[in-house]
C-alpha cells in the first residue's frame, strides 16, 4: 500500500512538473531565449571537430546546420510583435504556478521518491557506472569543448575589457555606496547582517561539532585516523616540490636579469614598496600601530580580568608546566638524534653548519652598534647617565639586596658545587688577562691590578 502511495506521488510530482515546465516553456521570454540560443548550439556542433572547413562535408555539414538551426530558432520566437510586458514574472505571479513551485520544493526537500534525493542518487550511480568502464570519461566528454572554447576565446579581449571596467567598477561601487548612505539605517541593517551570520555560522558549527562529541573517543579517533590514511601523501609531496621549484626558478631568474651581484627581484619589489610607502602618510600609521597595541594590551587585560574571575589562572599556575616540559622533551629528542652519530660525522656536520654563518658580517652588525653607542655618548654623554640613573632610582635597593641575600645565603649553598666547577677557572683565566703586556691596553691593566693590590692589602692591615 506504501509502496502504491509512493508511486502516486512520484506520478503527482513529475506531471506538476512538466506542466510547469510546459507553461515556462511557452512563455515570451523563455522563446526568445530558445530562438537566439538554438542557431548557436546547432552551429556549434556542426564546427564541433572541424578546424577549417575546406571539405565538401565540413562546408555542406555547417550550412545545414545553419539552415536547420535558423529554422528551428524561428519557430521559438514569438510571432506577434513587440510586447513590454514580462510574460515569465505573470506566470510565477499566479497563484497555482506559486502553489506548485512551492509544492515542488518541499517535495524535493522532503525527499520524495523520484525527486531531488532520487535525482542525485541516480545521477551518482550513472556517474560511478560510468567511471566504471572508463575512469576519464568526463574529461574526454568535456575535452572537445573546452579546447574550441580556449580556442575562439580572446583573453587578450577579455585582459582589455577588465583593465578597461576598473573605473566604472570604481563607479559602480561609490555609486551604490553613495546611494546606501543616504538612509544610514539601511546601512546600519546591512551591517547587522555580519553579526547574525556570524551567529548563525557559529551556532551550526557548535551543533555539529557536539554531535561529533557524542561519538565515543575511540571511534571518533579511529574515524579521523581513516580520513589521515585517505590523504594523498604522493600529490601532496608533488605539490610542495612543485612550488619549492618554482620558488627555486624565481631566484635563479631574478640572479640572471639582474647585475651581477644585484638581482632583479628584489629590485623591482623595492621599487613597488617605496612607491607604495611614499604614498603612506606616516604619522596616521604610526598612530593607528600605537592604537593596535593600546587595544591589543586593553585585550589582554580584559582576558586576564577573565581568565582570574573564572578561577582559571590558578589552573594555568598548575598546568602551564606541563607545556614547558613537552617543549623540552621535544627538543631533547632531537638533539637524540645526533647520539646515533659517530664522532667525526657529527663534527663534520657542526663544522658544516657553523662555518655556514657568515661571522664577519655578524662582526661587522656588532661593530656597527657598538659605533652608534660610542657616537651617541660623545655627543649627548648625559643621555646614557640620565637613563641608567633613572632606572636606579626607581629600583627597590631592599628588595633587591634581599634577593641577593637569600641567592648568596640560602641557593648558595646549593649551587656552589657547580661555581667551584667555574668560577677557579674564571679568576685564573681573569689574573692570566691581567699579566702585563706590551699592548694599547696595558694602562688599564696596570690600574685594574693597581686596585686588586689595594684591595687586598686593606684588608690585610684589617687583620
Amino acid at each position: 500500500m506504501k509502496k502504491i502511495q509512493n508511486e502516486e506521488m512520484e506520478m503527482g510530482w513529475e506531471s506538476q512538473f512538466t506542466t510547469l515546465l510546459r507553461e515556462i516553456l511557452n512563455t515570451r521570454e523563455t522563446r526568445q531565449i530558445l530562438g537566439m540560443a538554438i542557431p548557436e548550439v546547432v552551429n556549434l556542433w556542426a564546427r564541433n571537430g572541424v578546424d577549417t572547413p575546406a571539405g565538401l562535408g565540413a562546408r555542406t555539414k555547417i550550412k545545414l546546420a545553419g539552415l536547420v538551426g535558423g529554422k528551428i530558432g524561428k519557430g521559438f520566437l514569438p510571432k506577434n510583435g513587440p510586447d513590454t510586458e514580462n510574460h515569465f514574472t505573470a506566470l510565477l505571479g499566479k497563484p497555482e504556478v506559486s502553489e506548485t513551485l512551492q509544492k515542488l520544493i518541499s517535495g524535493a526537500l522532503n525527499g520524495t521518491p523520484g525527486q531531488l534525493g532520487g535525482l542525485l542518487t541516480r545521477l551518482a550511480k550513472t556517474v560511478n557506472e560510468n567511471h566504471q568502464n572508463d575512469p576519464e570519461f568526463i574529461t574526454k566528454f568535456l575535452e572537445p569543448g573546452v579546447k574550441n572554447w580556449i580556442k575562439s576565446t580572446d583573453f587578450g579581449e577579455l585582459k582589455e575589457a577588465f583593465e578597461k571596467s576598473a573605473t566604472d567598477g570604481r563607479s559602480l561601487v561609490e555609486m551604490i555606496n553613495n546611494a546606501i548612505w543616504q538612509y544610514p539605517s539601511k546601512m546600519v541593517m546591512i551591517l547587522s547582517f555580519l553579526p547574525s551570520f556570524a551567529n548563525m555560522v557559529t551556532c551550526s558549527l557548535g551543533i555539529s561539532i557536539e554531535k561529533l562529541n557524542n561519538m565515543p573517543p575511540d571511534l571518533l579517533t579511529d574515524i579521523m585516523l581513516a580520513y589521515l590514511k585517505d590523504i594523498n601523501t604522493d600529490s601532496m609531496s608533488c605539490l610542495i616540490n612543485e612550488l619549492a621549484e618554482i620558488v627555486r626558478k624565481a631566484h635563479t631568474g631574478s640572479a640572471l636579469l639582474g647585475e651581477p651581484g644585484a638581482p632583479q627581484l628584489p629590485k623591482v619589489v623595492g621599487t613597488l614598496i617605496e612607491e607604495i610607502i611614499s604614498g603612506l602618510n606616516p604619522e596616521v600609521m604610526w598612530k593607528a600601530k600605537i592604537g593596535l597595541a593600546e587595544i591589543k594590551s586593553d585585550l589582554d587585560l580584559a582576558h586576564r580580568k577573565a581568565v582570574h574571575k573564572n578561577g582559571a589562572s590558578q589552573l594555568s599556575l598548575a598546568k602551564k608546566p606541563e607545556l614547558t616540559n613537552i617543549r623540552a622533551r621535544s627538543f631533547n629528542s632531537r638533539l637524540s638524534f645526533f647520539e646515533a652519530l659517530d664522532d667525526s660525522e657529527l663534527a663534520d656536520n657542526f663544522e658544516k653548519h657553523l662555518t655556514a654563518y657568515d661571522i664577519q658580517e655578524m662582526a661587522e652588525a656588532l661593530n656597527n652598534t657598538l659605533s652608534l653607542f660610542n657616537r651617541m655618548q660623545a655627543n649627548k654623554p648625559e643621555l646614557f647617565t640620565s637613563v641608567i640613573r633613572q632606572f636606579v632610582d626607581s629600583v627597590d635597593p631592599y628588595e633587591l639586596s634581599e634577593t641577593a641575600k637569600w641567592i648568596a645565603e640560602e641557593a648558595g649553598t646549593e649551587i656552589k658545587p657547580l661555581a667551584r666547577s667555574v668560577i677557579p677557572k674564571l679568576v685564573t683565566w681573569t689574573c692570566d688577562i691581567l699579566k702585563p703586556v706590551d699592548d694599547e691596553y696595558e694602562e688599564d691593566a696596570t690600574r685594574a691590578r693597581e686596585a686588586l693590590r689595594s684591595l687586598l692589602m686593606t684588608e690585610n692591615l684589617e687583620v
